[in-house]
């Protein structure tokens, strides 16, 4: 949430960058190096608790203000 909020306030792409690499590439990182679990965690989590339309639509939206600033 504080990333969003970040880019939501325009802060310098170097500001959050190391936090969104910690926060999501650890998480991402130990779904992967399991050999027998199909998805990654945030991945998952996506598929079974949230509607693809909304999933899709935040996901689209944060990169469209990572890249705006």
């Amino acid at each position: 949430m504080g990333l969003l909020l970040a880019l939501a306030f325009r802060a310098p792409f170097w500001a959050w960058l190391p936090a969104a690499v910690v926060g999501f590439g650890v998480m991402e990182g130990f779904g992967l190096s399991r050999a027998g679990d199909p998805y990654p965690p945030l991945t998952q989590v996506t598929r079974e608790y949230s509607p693809r339309w909304l999933t899709f639509t935040l996901i689209y939206g944060a990169v469209g203000l990572g890249g705006g600033t």
